[in-house]
């Protein structure tokens, strides 16, 4: 039985959590347009406060305050709160930094003293995700995931056995059996958050940095990277494409059209040649150019989310035929896909047959074309959808049979009929799509 002082600190330490646990999880995963904003992690802090202070005083803990005569239990919940908030902040500000930032902190890190030494695993025993000994009604476990190893946000293979495969944060890993027996890539990058890999016509390996899961445990990353034998290289910080242009960004795409790679990012839409690799990435397309870093906006707490692009499909048989899809997950008014106009500029495109055009319709959009470019795909997530419907943001999966990405595009599925097609998604708040505003894969 603990003393009575410490029972306080107990229960006031649980009521933190519970308060703020609520708080937090309403904020972050919520699949509507609640941002993780520096300014709102501090709002929680203040609102987990005032909660907590009013549980302490109307349910009986103030009792145990009287008791021992002072206010540590207040004390130790206001820092709980705020230690809360201040783990927030590290990993969701400053929202908009210039380029080159990052790089010159790599730097300076780089400078730093240092002691050499080599690191040895302790453990090597396998995460199982269904392990029967921890398990709770409210986790995942279960579910039949098994051994797993967290989010592969990347992944690309060759038709020699290679496969490549990049963690949300732990770069990039290559195995030479077709799987298993995996070693790391890119640990000598400045970021290890990763956002996509692919590879092109000459079999270079291409890594995008920075997940674009838009979560709290997201993080920015470095740019592009190319590295020009994956079978036996290693990424080195020279293998960037271009300048810092991309630092401090997310990328959610990299997509190759003739002698162009284009990228998706949460700045814009971004280009360069494929096969000069220096020179400075070139900035096709930001809706809001106001909220980039240098504008007049870009203190504003919603720059992070206003210039987001999540995917760039090509005509296969027309590179200068392209399709982008830019929009955040949330819902904005510059949601939609654009196309260039004949004067050069980029203009939101209607009548493409049933793939969704509307602000309100177009939120993570995700493309992949069939290897013959006979087919092109997409998923769509609604926001009006996410916001209206507890069971599935998906708006739909679509076809365009000419391949081309002005379609006409076909309705393949929607959540209803993906729930009816055998999915083990099938109760009220879980049905096919309920995450599809956090992640898709084609």
């Amino acid at each position: 039985m603990l003393p009575p002082k410490h029972q306080r600190r107990f229960i006031t330490c649980t009521v933190v959590a519970a308060a703020f646990g609520l708080v937090s999880t309403q904020s972050f995963a919520a699949s509507n347009d609640a941002r993780p904003r520096p300014w709102q992690a501090r709002h929680q802090a203040a609102v987990g406060r005032q909660h907590i202070k009013a549980v302490h005083a109307g349910h009986g803990v103030s009792a145990f305050a009287a008791e021992g005569g002072d206010d540590d239990g207040a004390d130790e919940a206001e820092n709980s709160a705020e230690a809360t908030a201040q783990f927030t902040e590290a990993r969701t500000a400053p929202g908009v930094v210039a380029p080159g930032a990052y790089g010159a902190a790599w730097q300076q890190l780089q400078s730093m003293k240092h002691t050499s030494g080599s690191w040895d695993h302790v453990t090597k025993r396998v995460y199982n995700s269904d392990d029967p000994r921890y398990r709770d009604v409210n986790s995942n476990s279960s579910g039949g995931a098994g051994e797993v190893t967290g989010r592969i946000t990347g992944i690309a293979a060759d038709n020699q056995g290679y496969v490549y495969a990049g963690g949300a944060n732990g770069g990039v890993f290559r195995s030479t059996t077709g799987g298993g027996h995996w070693k790391p890539i890119s640990d000598k990058l400045p970021s290890l958050s990763t956002g996509t890999l692919s590879l092109d016509g000459q079999q270079r390996l291409w890594y995008a940095t920075g997940e674009s899961n838009t979560g709290a445990t997201s993080f920015v990353g470095t740019g592009v990277y190319v590295l020009k034998d994956p079978r036996h290289g290693q990424f080195q910080p020279g293998d960037r494409v271009g300048g810092a242009e991309l630092e401090s960004t997310v990328i959610h795409a990299l997509r190759f059209a003739g002698t162009t790679v284009w990228a998706a990012t949460s700045t814009g839409v971004w280009s360069h040649s494929t096969t000069t690799l220096s020179g400075p990435w070139k900035h096709e397309f930001a809706p809001n150019p106001d909220y980039l870093p240098g504008g007049s906006k870009a203190d504003d707490p919603s720059a992070p989310y206003k210039n987001i692009a999540n995917d760039i499909a090509v005509d296969p048989k027309d590179p200068s035929k392209v399709l982008l899809a830019v929009g955040w997950r949330g819902g904005d008014a510059y949601n939609g896909l654009y196309a260039k106009a004949d004067d050069g500029s980029w203009k939101p495109v209607s009548g493409l047959g049933d793939l969704p055009t509307s602000s309100a319709d177009v939120g993570n959009v995700t493309f992949a074309a069939a290897a013959d470019g006979s087919r092109l795909y997409a998923i769509d997530q609604s926001p009006a959808q996410t916001a209206a419907n507890p069971d599935s943001g998906l708006k739909g999966v679509y076809v365009s049979k000419s391949g081309s990405p002005f379609g006409p595009w076909t309705l393949i599925a929607d959540y209803t009929k993906l729930k009816a097609s055998g999915s083990a998604l099938q109760s009220a708040g879980y049905m096919p799509g309920i995450q599809s505003w956090y992640n898709q894969f084609l």
